[in-house]
């Protein structure tokens, strides 16, 4: 049946318009966009009219009085994620919610409570694991190329890119800074790479040195350095129940040479490198996927230059990242599947970078409880 899912997106913004609009519209014979929510109607109808939208709101709630929508995307500030999750739940829809799940532990712990009690798929845009080369290593640790993971170092660090828009710049709106915003995409890849072992303890530092300076040059914008109050870079120390480790670094500005984003990944079978910014930053002729083993006789690198699935890898216009993560919660929904990103792997990533920031402000180890 062409369309067979209703889908209803709340908030009119970047993200829903260059995000999840396109993803719900590149698959027109599973889905179909019934209406779009916003406090500032005006963006709402704007978007409506340009996406040949049915309907139009100024209200979460006036959208959810459709019948015909089964799926709700969250677009909104990361401070509503919550509300807007929880209420698209308790009224019987699955839902699509934009990273982080919410601003504190303590809400995304209810989000994913209503998940369970209205037996609805919950789940989190954290697209990295869309990126084809986050897809290409997983099928390398599957494989048994790796062995047993014990220890991965996870970095998603800017030389210049604190986002200009004043709401990432508070902690009531967005919940953190860089380790909230960015921090959490390398934190769930690596997390998912490494098969989600069971976090125990937690340490971790953030740091405040350049997002108050005055004269800095910054190409993503201006902000209030009067009203910021997060972090714009943050370090971290993950350990796990298994006995394996896993560092973190993120910055939306630090001075160093070069943007670095990727996974390194170490195994007693073989080792891997993801690289997400080959394109941008990484240095000439470096493959953005490596596996390294040891043949007993010699040490070898494994560099993949062809895909079944996309052909001449790294694929030449593969699908964008968020188009495949709106893609497979369609399909899970209608297969009654898992999607690939859950709200309960959602939580674990929020549980640990609640503890990253509670051991900044201690100075202490912080023990997890999952």
């Amino acid at each position: 049946m062409a369309g067979e899912i209703g889908i209803g997106i709340v908030g009119a913004g970047g993200v829903a318009r260059g995000a999840h609009v396109p993803g719900y519209l590149s698959m027109p014979d599973r889905c179909r966009i019934v209406a779009i929510a916003d406090i500032e109607i005006e963006r709402a109808e704007a978007l409506a009219a340009e996406f040949d939208i049915p309907h139009a709101f100024d209200s979460y709630e006036q959208l959810l009085e459709l019948d015909e929508i089964d799926a709700v995307s969250v677009c909104t500030h990361s401070d509503f994620h919550a509300p807007v999750t929880i209420a698209a739940l308790e009224s019987g829809r699955h839902v699509m919610t934009e990273k982080p799940m919410a601003v504190d532990l303590a809400s995304a712990r209810a989000m994913v409570e209503a998940s369970h009690r209205a037996k609805r798929i919950l789940a989190v845009d954290f697209q990295t694991r869309f990126i084809r080369q986050a897809q290409t290593m997983k099928r390398f640790v599957d494989a048994g190329e790796l062995g047993e993971i014990y220890f991965a170092r996870g970095r998603y660090v800017r030389r210049r890119g604190i986002p200009g828009r004043q709401a990432f710049h508070t902690r009531a709106q967005s919940g953190g800074g860089a380790l909230m915003d960015i921090g959490v995409h390398i934190l769930d890849t690596g997390l998912w790479l490494m098969g989600f072992p069971t976090a125990v303890s937690a340490s971790g530092s953030i740091f405040r040195k350049l997002i108050t300076q005055e004269e800095l040059f910054n190409p993503m914008g201006d902000w209030d350095r009067s009203a910021t109050d997060v972090d714009e870079s943050a370090v971290g120390l993950i350990k796990f129940a298994n006995g394996a480790a896993m560092t973190l670094e993120c910055a939306w500005g630090m001075n160093v040479g070069e943007t670095d984003f990727g996974i390194t990944l170490a195994g007693d079978k073989g080792g891997g490198e993801v690289r997400f910014d080959e394109a941008r930053h990484a240095a000439p002729g470096m493959h953005p996927v490596r596996v390294f083993k040891d043949t007993g006789e010699m040490l070898v690198d494994l560099i993949p230059s062809s895909d079944r699935a996309v052909g001449s890898y790294p694929p030449r216009d593969p699908p964008k990242p968020h188009t495949l993560s709106m893609q497979n919660f369609v399909n899970a929904i209608i297969e009654g599947a898992e999607p690939l990103v859950t709200g309960d792997q959602g939580l674990i990533t929020s549980t640990i970078i609640d503890a990253l920031y509670r051991s900044a402000e201690t100075g202490q180890q912080v023990d997890i409880k999952l």
